[in-house]
C-alpha cells in the first residue's frame, strides 16, 4: 500500500477482520464487532487500560465485553476512532457525549460539547441544555452552560414560562449554586409562574373528576416547585421588591419569608448591603481571589490545575511562579488562598517557606502538594518556617512511586474535601510521599488503598488559616497520555477544588 496516505490506511482497516486483534462483544445477544489494539490504545483511555489488563494474562484476540450497549449504539463512536470523522447532530450529541466520556475518547467528547454551544446553546435553549448536562453529569458542559446563563441571565429569565418544562433539579441547581450572577427576582417570578400553571392543570383534572398517576405526578411538581421559594435569597432583593413580593401569593402562604420591612429602612448599613446583588452581605465566590504558586517551567501543568480549580466555581486566579523569584509577604496578602505545587528549584526555598508561614498565620488557607516540596532532593525541596513550625498535618521521608496507588480508606465521609469523590487512581506512575510522622492535630480524611495518607489537613491553632496536604502530584495525565499521572476519568480535579473551597472559607 505504498504511496496511500496513513490515515487512508487506517479507514480502510475500520469493520475490517483484517489484522484485528479485538473483538468487541455488545449485548446480551453477544453481538461481534471486529477491532484493532492499536486503534483503541491511541483514542480511548478506557480501552487503553483494558486492554493491557488482558494483555498479561491472555494473547490476542481480547475479548471485550460490553452488555448493557448495542453494537448500532457505538457504531459512530468506533468510526470516529478509526476516521477521525463524526456525524453529530442534535438526535444523537448527547448520547455520543455520554459514551465519548465514557470511554475517555476526550477529542470526540470536546465535538460534542462544542456543538452544543454552537447548536444548542441560545436565549431560548440555554436552560434545556442546562438541565441535560446536569443530567449527564457532565462537567465541562455544565461549566460553559452556566457561564453562558450568567452573561445572559436577565435576557434568558425575562423570558415568560421559560422555566415551565424545567424539572425541579436544573432549578435547585441554579439557585444553589453561588457562583451564578442571576437574579433572585426575576427567578422569584418564574417560579411563581411555574406554580400557577401547576395549579391550574391539577385544577382542570380534578373538574374533570380524574384520579391519575399525572395528577399525582403534577402534585409531586408542586411541592418541589413551592420548596424551591425556600432557596431564594430574599436578602438581596431590594426594598421595592421587598414590598412587592409582600402582597404576592407565595408570601401570604408562607411559602416565602422575607426580612423586615422597618428594621431594613432603618438600618442604612444593610439597607445599602441589600442593594448590592454580590456584596458583603451575601459572599459570593466570584470575590474570592486565588493564588497559584508553583516552581515549574510547564505551562501545560499550570493551565490543567488552573481547570482543576476553576470546578468549584473560583475564577479569579492569578499564578506566580517561585523559581523566578520569590514573592514577598506584602503580595501573597492579595490573595484569599493559596494553591502550591512545584517540580523544579525554588529562586529561595527558605524565604518561600517562611512567607507561606506567615500567610497561613494570619488566617488564610494554603493547599500545597507533597511531590516535590518534600521528596529528599534537596535542590527541589521547600524549606523555611512551613516545614519547620508545626503548620503541616504530616512530614515527607522516602518519595514512592511506580506501584499504581487508588483511594483507599475514607476516615471522614462527612467532611466537604470528599464532597462528590467516590474514586481516585493515581495513576501508572503514583508519585507520593511515605510520611515519617504524623501531627496529633491532623485530620487524616483519605488514605491510599496501601494505608498512606492521600488527603490531609491542619489548623496549626485558633486564628490560624487552614492547611491541606494533597499527597500526589496534581497534574492529570490529560496533560500526559501514558498514564504516568492520576487519571482524569477520576476525581482529583474534584479532590483539588474542594480542597482550595475548603480552605478559602474557613
Amino acid at each position: 500500500m505504498l504511496g496511500v496516505p496513513i490515515q487512508l490506511q487506517i479507514e480502510q482497516l475500520f469493520k475490517s477482520k483484517h489484522l484485528s486483534d479485538v473483538q468487541l462483544v455488545f449485548g446480551q445477544n453477544k453481538e461481534i464487532v471486529h477491532a484493532h489494539k492499536f486503534i483503541l490504545i491511541l483514542n480511548s483511555k478506557y480501552f487503553e487500560q483494558e486492554i493491557l489488563k488482558k494483555q498479561k494474562n491472555t494473547q490476542p484476540p481480547f475479548i471485550l465485553e460490553l452488555p448493557d450497549l448495542s453494537k448500532e449504539s457505538f457504531e459512530e463512536i468506533l468510526a470516529f476512532l478509526y476516521t477521525k470523522k463524526s456525524t453529530i447532530k442534535e438526535g444523537n450529541v448527547f448520547s455520543l457525549l455520554k459514551l465519548s466520556s465514557r470511554f475517555g475518547i476526550l477529542e470526540l467528547e470536546e465535538h460534542c460539547v462544542d456543538f452544543c454551544l454552537k447548536s444548542m446553546c441560545s436565549n431560548i435553549r440555554c436552560l434545556p441544555l442546562l438541565q441535560s448536562a446536569i443530567s449527564l453529569d457532565h462537567l465541562q458542559l455544565l461549566d460553559r452552560t452556566e457561564k453562558y446563563l450568567e452573561e445572559n441571565s436577565i435576557s434568558i429569565l425575562s423570558q415568560p414560562q421559560c422555566l415551565l418544562e424545567i424539572n425541579y433539579q436544573t432549578i435547585k441547581e441554579i439557585l444553589e449554586n453561588e457562583r451564578l450572577r442571576v437574579g433572585e427576582i426575576e427567578l422569584f417570578y418564574r417560579i411563581e409562574e411555574k406554580r400557577k400553571m401547576i395549579y391550574e392543570k391539577i385544577d382542570n383534572f380534578k373538574k374533570q373528576g380524574l384520579q391519575t398517576i399525572q395528577l399525582e405526578l403534577l402534585a409531586k411538581q408542586l411541592i418541589e416547585c413551592e420548596s424551591l421559594f425556600k432557596l431564594i435569597k430574599v436578602q438581596l432583593f431590594s426594598i421595592n421588591q421587598i414590598k412587592q413580593i409582600s402582597l404576592s401569593e407565595p408570601f401570604k402562604k408562607g411559602l416565602i419569608k422575607l426580612p423586615d420591612l422597618k428594621s431594613i429602612e432603618n438600618d442604612e448599613k444593610k439597607k445599602n448591603q441589600i442593594k448590592n446583588r454580590f456584596g458583603e452581605y451575601v459572599k459570593c465566590k466570584e470575590s474570592f481571589k486565588i493564588l497559584l504558586l508553583v516552581s515549574t517551567r510547564d505551562k501545560k501543568y499550570i493551565k490543567d490545575v488552573s481547570n482543576s480549580i476553576r470546578l468549584c466555581g473560583m475564577n479569579k486566579i492569578e499564578f506566580i511562579n517561585a523559581q523566578d523569584g520569590t514573592p514577598s509577604l506584602e503580595d501573597l496578602m492579595n490573595y484569599h488562598s493559596i494553591f502550591h505545587f512545584s517540580n523544579i528549584e525554588y529562586h529561595d526555598p527558605v524565604l518561600m517557606g517562611d512567607n507561606l508561614a506567615k500567610f497561613v498565620a494570619s488566617g488564610r488557607g494554603l493547599v500545597m502538594c507533597t511531590i516535590h516540596c518534600f521528596n529528599g532532593i534537596k535542590r527541589n525541596e521547600l524549606k523555611g518556617r512551613i516545614m519547620t513550625d508545626n503548620f503541616l498535618p504530616f512530614l515527607g521521608g522516602k518519595q514512592k512511586c511506580y506501584k499504581r496507588r487508588t483511594l483507599g480508606n475514607v476516615l471522614n465521609l462527612k467532611h466537604p474535601i470528599m464532597k462528590g469523590i467516590s474514586k481516585f487512581d493515581c495513576g501508572e506512575l503514583s508519585l507520593y510521599i511515605q510520611p515519617d510522622e504524623i501531627d496529633p492535630k491532623a485530620e487524616i480524611i483519605a488514605e491510599y488503598d496501601n494505608g498512606t495518607p492521600l488527603i490531609a489537613t491542619k489548623c496549626k491553632q485558633e486564628g490560624s488559616g487552614h492547611v491541606v496536604l494533597l499527597n500526589f502530584f496534581p497534574v492529570s495525565d490529560n496533560v500526559w497520555k501514558n498514564d504516568d499521572f492520576w487519571v482524569i476519568t477520576t476525581d482529583g480535579s474534584k479532590i483539588i477544588s474542594n480542597s482550595i473551597d475548603f480552605v478559602t472559607h474557613n
